[in-house]
C-alpha cells in the first residue's frame, strides 16, 4: 500500500532530488573528507556531535515531508476528491451484474474495477490501446473530453455521437465523470436512446442504453 501511495502521490519525484541536495550539503560541509565519504574512516567520524546534529536535522526534514504528503492525501480524500474516494463511485451499483460498460475515461479504471469487478469495461490501461484498436473511437472519446480551447463540446450531436461509438463498442451503459465531461453529460441527456440513472450532480454519471 505504501509503495502504491508514494507512486500515486509522486513523492518519489521529490525524494531523490532532495536526497542528492542533502548529500551535496554534507560533502560541502566537510570538503576535506569528500574523497572518503563512504570509507570506514568516515563512517566512524560520523559519530561526532556535529554530524549527529546534522543527521537529526535531515531526519526531521524527511519526516516533515512524509507527514505533509500524508496530510495532503487525507485532506484531499476527506474533501470528496471524486477520483480518490471509492464512495464517489457508488452510482456504479445502479448497473446490473455482467453488463457491458462504455467508460469514457481509461485512467479511472482502477476504482471502477475495485467497486464493480463484475462489469465488462470497454476501455482501460492506456488510451493508446484504444487508438490501436479503433482510431475512430479514440477520436470520438477525445472530442467528448476536449477543453473549451480545443473544441466547443456543446456543438457535438449527442445522438450521432452515441450511434457511432456504440456501433463500434456495443454496450449496455455509458459511464463518465462529471468533472471532466460537464457539457457532454448535458448533451447526452437530450439523446432519446439514453436514460440517465444517476442523479444530477453525481460525481460519476451513468446512462442506460435503451432500445
Amino acid at each position: 500500500f505504501l509503495i502504491a501511495f508514494f507512486v500515486w502521490m509522486r513523492a518519489l519525484d521529490f525524494l531523490w532530488p532532495l536526497e542528492i541536495i542533502l548529500l551535496a550539503m554534507l560533502i560541502k560541509a566537510e570538503p576535506q573528507k569528500a574523497e572518503v565519504l563512504f570509507t570506514e574512516k568516515h563512517y566512524k567520524e560520523t559519530k561526532k556531535n556535529k554530524f549527529q546534529i546534522t543527521g537529526k536535522f535531515v531526519a526531521l526534514i524527511l519526516i516533515a515531508l512524509l507527514a505533509s504528503n500524508f496530510y495532503l492525501a487525507i485532506n484531499s480524500i476527506t474533501k470528496g476528491d471524486g477520483h480518490r474516494s471509492l464512495e464517489m463511485f457508488d452510482t456504479l451499483n445502479l448497473i446490473p451484474p455482467d453488463s457491458h460498460v462504455l467508460n469514457l475515461e481509461w485512467d479511472i479504471i482502477p476504482p471502477l474495477i475495485a467497486v464493480r469487478p463484475d462489469l465488462k469495461y470497454a476501455t482501460g490501461v492506456v488510451s493508446t490501446y484504444t487508438y490501436l484498436d479503433d482510431p475512430k473511437v479514440h477520436r470520438l472519446l477525445r472530442t467528448a473530453s476536449a477543453s473549451p480551447v480545443e473544441f466547443d463540446v456543446s456543438l457535438i450531436d449527442g445522438e450521432k455521437w452515441s450511434e457511432r461509438i456504440l456501433a463500434q463498442y456495443p454496450s449496455d451503459y455509458i459511464v463518465l465523470s462529471e468533472s471532466r465531461f460537464p457539457q457532454f453529460i448535458y448533451n447526452l441527456r437530450g439523446v432519446e436512446s439514453l436514460r440517465e440513472l444517476s442523479e444530477s450532480g453525481a460525481v460519476i454519471a451513468v446512462f442506460k442504453i435503451v432500445e
